[in-house]
């Protein structure tokens, strides 16, 4: 499988993760988490930075809270 059918296919799990878990806009919320966890490392290797990966976790982490708080 390429890599960017690899990535598609993850994104369309974390969809259907985020849709069974009832998180308010499941396929937006799964690519804005993928857009992130995908950029942090190469903003890391950019910036010689290993706290963009964190970040971009924490990032992610309060992105699927807020989805879920919008779904209630």
């Amino acid at each position: 499988m390429a890599a960017y059918q690899q990535a598609f296919a993850e994104q369309d799990g974390k969809t259907e993760a985020y849709s069974a878990a009832g998180l308010a806009a499941p396929a937006l919320t799964a690519r804005q988490v993928f857009l992130l966890l995908e950029g942090a490392p190469s903003s890391m290797l950019i910036h010689h930075a290993p706290a963009y990966i964190s970040d971009a976790g924490h990032a992610a982490a309060a992105l699927v809270a807020q989805h879920a708080l919008e779904a209630n």
